[in-house]
């Protein structure tokens, strides 16, 4: 949608991909694509967790039933760590001080409390 905003709000100008990419993305737009990618990723083999047996029965290959449901549930907490401290460390290292502040506590709180379930 943004990249559909951008080329009709300016249609005088002429974008290559790789120009719209540099020069007009915000950095905020690939943490949060990369963040819910993660978590995207994760949800889907958490939610075949509770169904293994269901998915054995109609022979359904998932990620837990290949490998099994204790290393689905650990890449899946592994996947959102890596999220988790990847938007820590961008959010560390970009100048805007409010977003500091205010994501920083709150990427560092829910990490902690995710690998308290392991």
């Amino acid at each position: 949608m943004y990249l559909h905003f951008v080329f009709t709000a300016q249609p005088e100008e002429k974008y290559s991909i790789i120009t719209l990419i540099n020069e007009k993305l915000p950095g905020e737009l690939f943490a949060l694509t990369g963040f819910v990618l993660a978590f995207s990723i994760a949800i889907a083999w958490f939610k075949d967790l509770p169904d293994v047996v269901g998915d054995k029965v109609f022979k359904i290959k998932t990620f837990a039933l290949l490998y099994s449901p204790q290393l689905a549930f650990r890449c899946g907490v592994f996947m959102v760590s890596i999220a988790y401290v990847v938007a820590i460390i961008w959010a560390y290292s970009t100048q805007n001080w409010y977003l500091l502040i205010l994501s920083f506590p709150w990427h560092v709180h829910s990490l902690c409390k995710l690998h308290k379930l392991i």
